[in-house]
């Protein structure tokens, strides 16, 4: 078992280091997002008392709101659950938007090859359907995977996606510090609408670049390290699944779920902290780390 533990997942045949290096900082990224995200709701909940990226708790806040006829701490807790929708429905919609123009330019492209020929270089996304069949190579060895084929034009769209969460987690922050100590229940919802909505964008963003982790929902981050690390712990699991052809698929390490969940626990710890000394400026750390994520997002090495 113990030199299972320290085995290296085997790349997939074909694959080149650049898409190797692109699934490392996919990874890196999630990583990055989840520590953000965390931040961002651990400042919500102190300052507003609704969470604004885990709307599995913030739909039983509004029930139980419901529940006691406490209508101010339901009004934001749908406010949140509406602006969350409605953000991930924009970054969905930004993200489709930048797939199809990619699309629309991979056909213009003559292939790769032709493009070697003439001594110039193959532009991203030609022939990558060849290479990577199965879409996964290794990342951060001993953690786990994360799709490595992404088109950079998807990278681009994303990144596009992250800035605009970053416009309005700056937008939040603006109005906040503006608004002083004693916050006009209007402006708290202002506040509340635009953070959810930001949590919104970087869901639809995290789904689009195929991460196997979220960053915002951490509930299914959990779920998969426990069942994927009873799997690990027990072959005759994956075993019994040899008439569906379960058991000839590699097995991956199932650590990376945990490693999100403590990346996640430690961003909401250290935001939390960071409000209860300087306040709304806690929100200063996710926006930087938005920020570092937004400008190499679209310049991942894939090819």
């Amino acid at each position: 078992m113990k030199g299972k533990m320290s085995k290296q997942p085997e790349p997939p045949a074909g694959a080149s280091p650049k898409v190797a290096k692109a699934g490392s900082a996919l990874g890196e990224h999630v990583l990055l997002l989840a520590f953000g995200a965390a931040g961002v709701d651990a400042v919500v909940i102190l300052g507003f008392n609704v969470l604004t990226a885990a709307q599995t708790g913030n739909t039983i806040l509004l029930a139980t709101a419901l529940a006691r006829g406490d209508f101010a701490t339901g009004l934001s807790s749908a406010l949140s659950v509406a602006s969350y929708v409605a953000g991930a429905a924009l970054g969905e919609w930004v993200l489709v938007r930048g797939a199809r123009q990619g699309a629309h330019l991979r056909k213009l492209q003559p292939e790769s090859q032709d493009l070697r020929e003439h001594g110039r270089p193959a532009r991203v996304g030609v022939g990558l359907a060849a290479s990577l069949q199965t879409g996964e190579t290794p990342v951060l060895p001993a953690l786990g995977n994360f799709r490595a084929c992404a088109p950079r034009q998807e990278g681009s769209a994303a990144g596009k996606v992250l800035v605009l969460e970053i416009l309005l987690l700056a937008a939040a922050l603006l109005v906040w510090r503006m608004a002083g100590q004693a916050l006009p229940q209007g402006i708290g919802l202002t506040i509340v609408a635009l953070a959810a909505l930001a949590m919104g964008l970087q869901s639809a963003a995290v789904r689009g670049i195929h991460a196997k982790a979220s960053t915002t929902y951490i509930t299914g981050v959990l779920t998969n390290f426990t069942t994927d690390l009873v799997e690990w712990l027990l072959p005759q699991r994956r075993a019994a699944g040899a008439g569906s052809g379960e058991a000839n698929k590699p097995r991956e390490s199932p650590w990376w779920n945990g490693v999100v969940w403590v990346i996640y626990l430690a961003g909401a710890v250290l935001n939390g902290l960071l409000f209860l000394r300087i306040g709304e400026l806690a929100l200063i750390v996710p926006l930087a780390v938005l920020a570092l994520c937004a400008s190499r997002l679209g310049k991942l090495p894939v090819s």
